[in-house]
């Protein structure tokens, strides 16, 4: 369980550090609406040397609903060692 004051308000970033890519591992990234009306995401992610690879808006519609982003969406990137989002 997540307590209300761990969670990222509207405005906020969080960061999501140690994701990896490559064929061994893969990093997930889940997004949860803890709220009562929708809300729209932007998730950027970087390599492991703070490049930006790719941004993508997620938007969670349903109230208390979440999304999981199989992959990450890291731009079909194969070999992705410390990479993060924010």
């Amino acid at each position: 369980m997540v307590a209300a004051s761990d969670v990222s308000r509207r405005g906020q970033a969080a960061w999501l550090p140690h994701l990896v890519e490559n064929a061994a591992y893969r990093s997930n990234i889940g997004l949860v609406n803890c709220g009562p009306t929708a809300v729209a995401v932007t998730v950027e992610l970087f390599n492991g040397a703070g490049t930006e690879l790719t941004s993508y808006t997620v938007t969670l519609n349903q109230a208390h609903g979440g999304r999981r982003r199989s992959r990450s969406g890291t731009s079909g990137q194969t070999s992705m060692d410390r990479g993060s989002a924010e």
